[in-house]
């Protein structure tokens, strides 16, 4: 029972679906409208299959074997990903999509083609805040301005549509990969597990709460990550910065804290619109100070340290 409802649960999200509905011209993604899914709905993918693993592993019979094959069935997709070019409009364009009714109204789009005419990629960077206004999903922003010269300034309705479809392979790719070396750390780690000593529920919360904490405020966390990032001392892209920044982003939010103004400790959400702040022109001067400080604070290091 275990294994199967796993089975088919990850059989159902690894054989994705991608379909196009012509009375609204948008895009089909997993049975959902392209333009509502954003990463909250593939973290929710995870969970599930997350959970019917440990239910296997708790009840299930034959663990290593189940688990083998699971890691052999993401493997492949995996391999499928990283050798097709789902990142490009070239994919996009020779899908043979067949159209799909839905039941639901698709949801509006926030941004329309207006909004990018005449604007340059590297003028689209100076326009986060305007974007943030409309629509917080800065990771999306960086997918846009990724495109928007191939695309025409998305002066066709249908070419956000397609951006949007792009956005959602992109998520999804990364969710692909997530749970492949969730499985594999599994079938490195099976053979010397005591399953019965796992409490599953409170690991993954300690897993999930098991953070760094800062002192520094938000803004100045934003400040240390945007030079380490552009220094190019941590990156995890180093070929596509804008899903570099996005990669950032997420690692910003799942393993620090900061010090709020109350001085309280507390967890860092939507560190996008701190990046976002940052690269508005008159907040940099902000920036340079909090440089010069670290430059200080480095120098005094420095100075101190015995040799």
């Amino acid at each position: 029972m275990y294994t199967t409802d796993l089975n088919n649960k990850l059989y159902m999200f690894l054989k994705h679906t991608i379909s196009f509905n012509t009375e609204h011209n948008k895009y089909i993604f997993f049975d959902k409208w392209a333009n509502e899914i954003d990463k909250s709905y593939f973290d929710e993918k995870i969970s599930e299959i997350k959970q019917l693993f440990h239910k296997q592993l708790k009840h299930g019979r034959n663990n290593e074997t189940v688990l083998n094959d699971l890691v052999e069935m993401t493997g492949n997709t995996v391999n499928w990903l990283s050798e097709t070019e789902i990142h490009k409009v070239s994919y996009i364009d020779s899908l043979a999509l067949k159209n799909k009714s839905m039941d639901t109204i698709p949801p509006e789009q926030k941004i329309v083609s207006e909004f990018f005419i005449d604007y340059t990629e590297e003028e689209m960077l100076e326009y986060e805040n305007r974007f943030l206004a409309l629509n917080d999903d800065l990771d999306y922003f960086y997918t846009l301005t990724r495109y928007i010269k191939e695309l025409n300034n998305y002066q066709k309705p249908t070419d956000l549509e397609k951006v949007q479809l792009m956005y959602c392979l992109e998520l999804y790719k990364e969710a692909v990969y997530e749970i492949h070396g969730y499985l594999y750390q599994w079938q490195m780690d099976l053979p010397t597990t005591d399953l019965s000593k796992i409490d599953f529920e409170i690991a993954d919360r300690v897993i999930n709460n098991l953070k760094c904490n800062t002192s520094l405020q938000k803004i100045d966390l934003a400040h240390l990550f945007r030079f380490l990032k552009e220094s190019k001392i941590f990156f995890f892209d180093e070929n596509d910065p804008y899903r570099n920044a996005r990669l950032m982003n997420q690692f910003i939010e799942d393993n620090f804290n900061y010090r709020d103004k109350k001085g309280e400790i507390v967890e860092i959400k939507n560190i996008n619109k701190q990046f976002s702040i940052i690269n508005d022109r008159e907040n940099k001067k902000n920036y340079v100070s909090f440089l010069t400080r670290l430059i200080k604070n480095i120098t005094h290091y420095r100075d101190n340290t015995k040799v």
